[in-house]
């Protein structure tokens, strides 16, 4: 019997202490490892498996694992998350290192530790301190961005790099003190507090911890640490999201109650605008948990005044069973640069979608810029401004327009007219554009033409076509609207001329003409890749009477164009295309002797890189 007593004790001795030590696997899916202290293998987390203090836990790409600590508290953690169950102790907070990926924890605040805090959450640049709810969060070692969002309760959050942590870690880390034994000062290893009670303290005294309440988001990046003297205020989200995210951690809290503004809610909200002014977030907005940045809505946001956040529609969607962010249509986050295109997503999108795709991208990135450091430089340098000292884009294009051409000549002195066909006419020139902003681009067109008069049924007596058939122009574009653009361009080209010389002989003159044309072009429909539009173009005069088309001596002449095309611009890739267009030109040249009249008609063929 004394030995049954004796067994019994020491099992249950044995299970108290493992139960202190350790926390039990109730659920697990997909692929989960654990590397336990001083093994130098991982192996697969099973349900029912006890982790020991001081394990490294890795999860997989759709995989996740639920443990539960000795005080009855919960933690999930999310697909490729890594954590190590650092500290376990049976009357002090249990102390997690979230080092990548998602933690949901319930944490149980009716338990027999004699800290105030029960459960500390570290990454690199926060520390979460929890006595007592449920919450959400995430790190991402890429931006080094600590986010938390509270569901129920209140979670203590303080940045790994302030004064506060930093004495406290000092203070649990001086494992040698001089004590006095037998009168005599020796040196003997003894810690003066271990890191779960200095921390616990900097929770209870310091200044710099920001208590975060249900409904509302915090965080902190190492990027902006030394220009923010304070962690990112604590800001509501967005009523959808916390109800999703709520539901998903069995919470039946709702966010018309928890977001509900009071007093008390009005006083936060005023210290954070006090401290952080023109950089505090505006409320309402989405957290994206797997890059931690908090997108705010933009300043036209509606006010909804029973919860206190700005309603956004365009900012995105979430997940409704798991509170996750949806970035829109085409649009993804990059950790780093913010919102940036979905190069594969985009593939399906119309064209002019995408250039609408583009300005999103800039106001959301708005709701991003305290928290990301590239967008900050590259609007420096960008089009931030009307016009910025660099263009936003370049786009690279070759054109092949092979054409035929109809030329009627008529002789003003005798009242005959002759037409003449073209054996062969193409243009081929390369063009560069430059988008400055939204608005405004500028292009410059180098090139020449290869063009043959059809000489079979003609007496061609000469051709004094001097063989400079060079194209030049340089221009300008505004965008009027999402489907109207206007284009004005200085062109400076070369055109060969049939002129009689004598009885029923005729000769080829060219001339270089010098006009501005100015072309309007309109945007019908897109299609998945294709995108369709048309242009009319006027050609006009300018410059001295020489540089026109005269050949009896140097008389004025009158010169008018008119074109117009149908266009198709198909995408094989975002900034790869093809534009396809069938066009009609007619062209009209009259001095004191002689009428021309030019109607063209060919095909376009323009390889289009973005650059």
């Amino acid at each position: 019997m004394k030995l049954y007593l004796i067994a019994l004790i020491c099992l249950s001795f044995t299970t108290q202490t493992l139960a202190a030590q350790s926390a039990k696997v109730i659920l697990v899916k997909g692929k989960v490892t654990q590397l336990p202290p001083g093994s130098m293998k991982a192996s697969i987390v099973k349900k029912g498996d006890r982790i020991k203090e001081d394990t490294s836990l890795v999860t997989g790409g759709k995989s996740f694992i639920k443990l539960q600590f000795a005080d009855k508290s919960t933690m999930n953690m999310g697909p490729k998350s890594k954590t190590i169950l650092a500290k376990m102790p049976k009357d002090k907070a249990n102390m997690v290192n979230l080092l990548a990926g998602i933690i949901k924890a319930e944490v149980n605040k009716n338990t027999k530790k004699k800290t105030s805090t029960k459960m500390l959450i570290k990454t690199k640049t926060a520390i979460m301190g929890v006595r007592g709810t449920k919450f959400q969060t995430t790190f991402n070692p890429i931006n080094n961005n600590t986010s938390l969002v509270t569901v129920e309760g209140n979670v203590a959050m303080v940045k790994t790099d302030g004064d506060a942590v930093k004495e406290a870690i000092k203070e649990s880390n001086e494992y040698f003190r001089e004590i006095e034994v037998s009168g005599q000062e020796i040196t003997k290893p003894s810690p003066v507090i271990s890191e779960v009670e200095a921390l616990d303290k900097v929770f209870e005294e310091s200044a710099e911890v920001v208590e975060v309440p249900a409904g509302r988001y915090a965080g902190v990046t190492k990027a902006i640490a030394k220009e923010t003297p304070k962690i990112i205020a604590p800001v509501k989200i967005a009523p959808k999201q916390y109800n999703a995210l709520a539901k998903s951690m069995g919470s039946s809290k709702k966010a018309e109650e928890v977001m509900k503004v009071t007093a008390e809610d009005k006083k936060m909200d005023a210290e954070i605008t006090k401290s952080l002014g023109d950089a505090a977030p505006r409320s309402g907005g989405f957290v994206d948990f797997n890059s931690g940045l908090y997108v705010a809505p933009a300043e036209t946001a509606k006010l909804n005044k029973k919860t206190g956040t700005f309603q956004e529609p365009t900012l995105g969607n979430i997940n409704e069973k798991t509170g996750d962010y949806i970035p829109p249509k085409g649009v993804k986050i990059d950790a780093k640069k913010g919102f940036v295109i979905d190069q594969k997503a985009s593939e399906e999108i119309a064209m002019a979608d995408k250039e609408k795709l583009s300005q999103q991208i800039k106001v959301l990135n708005k709701g991003v810029e305290k928290q990301i450091v590239v967008n900050k430089m590259e609007s420096k340098s960008k089009s931030s401004n009307s016009f910025g000292w660099l263009p936003d884009n370049h786009i690279v294009s070759f054109h092949f327009r092979p054409y035929s051409e109809v030329i009627t000549v008529e002789n003003k002195d005798s009242g005959s007219d002759a037409d003449f066909y073209t054996e062969e006419a193409y243009w081929v020139y390369l063009e560069l554009k430059q988008e400055w902003n939204s608005k405004w681009s500028s292009r410059i067109r180098v090139g020449g033409q290869t063009y043959k008069i059809d000489a079979s049924d003609v007496n061609l007596s000469s051709d004094n076509s001097d063989g400079d058939d060079s194209y030049f122009s340089i221009g300008a574009g505004y965008k009027v609207s999402n489907k109207v653009s206007v284009f004005v361009d200085m062109v400076d080209r070369v055109e060969s001329y049939v002129v009689p010389a004598g009885g029923d002989g005729v000769r080829i003159e060219s001339r270089s003409i010098s006009t501005i044309d100015i072309t309007g072009e309109y945007y019908f429909t897109d299609w998945k890749n294709l995108k369709l539009w048309g242009t009319a173009a006027v050609n006009l005069l300018t410059g001295k009477d020489d540089m026109a088309p005269s050949f009896e001596g140097q008389q004025k002449t009158d010169f008018l164009g008119l074109s117009t095309s149908a266009n198709g611009y198909y995408a094989w890739k975002p900034n790869l295309g093809l534009n396809t267009s069938l066009w009609y030109q007619r062209i009209t040249a009259e001095n004191d002797n002689f009428a021309f009249t030019r109607n063209s008609f060919g095909l376009g063929l323009e390889l289009v890189y973005d650059i």
